[in-house]
């Protein structure tokens, strides 16, 4: 019995001795706002100052960590000669954990560069007023071929990299392609010019297209128009007016990029002499490609026009022709 009383107390004595040493370091918390028009330098000592608190008083330990660590500062900054602030603090706190009391701060030491505040002055207002000295507006660096940094303020940035053209916003584009192809007319149920090829010589488009912007890359839009098709060795040329959904996709957001684009929908003829009972499966599918200047494009494209239509003839008789242009060639297009 009486050893193990003994075992017991040399296991009290042991845990309320025992002693932890922390080591910490941080930076000083700096403001990254201005909070007034007066400024000044700050002065650096070239050596550090180190201070100790050992034992720490009781009442101080009872206010918490934070307190501790602020009262070694302020005792640092005296040894430094009235120092203004204490820059880079490291700190190393030896701690002592007893049985009921928890752990406790016994001795703490800080080291640090202490520093003077001198020279305050007041702004000059046109520095004052500069946005982004101010914090207010963002300052951009883009890193150029050269490996040299480059410093543009917001606007310019964004017109740099993304014209303004392509910005988010409804956006109106138009577009001439000119080119030739061929005509293939196939004949059903006995009626019409028969069934054939012919060649087009000039099949010249004009669109308007009405849409959104989705940034620099996308745009999606409605389009109508006009188009001709110039049957070779006829004297009426065959008219239709395209509407459909246009597609760009920009491959850059830089001023100039190639670009691809598809329109899609059908084109209503106008201009047929015999009596028209029904238009039907009307498709028409324009994929091109071209190089963008800014607000000028170039490019060439493919155009595949398709649709059946059934006629009467004296109020009772009727015939189908299906009409299939193919055309290709160079378009070009403006943005507005």
């Amino acid at each position: 019995m009486k050893k193990a009383l003994a075992f017991l107390s040399l296991a009290v004595l042991a845990l309320s001795s025992c002693q932890t040493v922390v080591n910490t370091a941080r930076t000083a918390d700096t403001q990254s706002d201005i909070k007034s028009i007066t400024v000044a330098d700050l002065k650096v000592a070239d050596q550090r100052v180190t201070a100790t608190i050992d034992p720490v008083a009781k009442d101080l330990r009872k206010a918490g960590e934070k307190n501790v660590k602020q009262a070694v500062e302020a005792k640092a900054l005296e040894m430094a000669g009235g120092a203004d602030v204490l820059l880079d603090p490291r700190y190393v706190i030896t701690q002592k954990s007893g049985l009921f009391t928890g752990k406790k701060i016994t001795s703490i030491t800080v080291s640090g560069r202490p520093a003077w505040y001198q020279n305050f002055r007041t702004l000059d207002d046109s520095v004052w007023s500069n946005p982004t000295f101010r914090g207010i507006a963002p300052v951009y660096v883009r890193k150029s071929g050269s490996g040299r940094s480059n410093v543009f303020g917001a606007k310019n940035f964004r017109e740099m990299k993304e014209p303004a053209f392509r910005h988010r916003g409804f956006k109106i584009y138009t577009d001439l392609y000119i080119g030739g192809g061929q005509a293939d007319f196939d004949a059903k149920n006995g009626g019409g010019p028969g069934t054939h090829k012919e060649d087009v010589e000039l099949a010249p488009m004009l669109t308007a297209s009405f849409g959104y912007q989705f940034g620099p890359y996308f745009y999606l839009g409605f389009f109508t128009g006009f188009q001709m098709n110039k049957i070779k060795n006829w004297d009426t040329p065959y008219n239709h007016v395209p509407v459909g959904y246009d597609l760009r996709f920009n491959l850059s957001r830089s001023v100039n990029t190639w670009y691809a684009g598809l329109k899609m929908g059908s084109a209503i003829p106008v201009n047929h002499d015999s009596e028209v009972d029904k238009t039907e499966d009307q498709i028409l599918v324009i994929p091109s490609i071209g190089y963008s200047w800014g607000n000028f494009n170039l490019g060439i494209y493919f155009m595949h026009n398709e649709y059946e239509m059934k006629y009467k003839y004296y109020g009772w008789s009727s015939s189908k022709m299906k009409y299939t242009f193919e055309t290709w060639g160079v378009n070009v297009g403006l943005r507005l």
